[in-house]
């Protein structure tokens, strides 16, 4: 999954409109937009606002599941 399509996910689990987002983080819905559609990123200075503004974590943003990584893991360890 795409940064853009987790920000829209996580913004709709909050029940935020792209306006409200935006306020959140101080920029505009325009910008919101563009990031969800993957046309422009955010601000790498923006990124724990906007993963506090959607109650997530910057790595859950990125799509990176410590349970995902902890089970491939196990299962590598189990292999050797």
């Amino acid at each position: 999954m795409k940064l853009g399509e987790n920000i829209r996910m996580y913004r709709n689990k909050a029940n935020l409109t792209q306006e409200q987002l935006g306020e959140k983080v101080g920029v505009s819905a325009q910008a919101v937009s563009k990031w969800e559609s993957d046309s422009s990123l955010p601000d790498t200075s923006l990124l724990p606002s906007i993963a506090d503004a959607l109650s997530t974590t910057i790595d859950a943003l990125f799509g990176y599941n410590q349970t995902d990584r902890h089970s491939m893991l196990e299962t590598l360890y189990r292999y050797q």
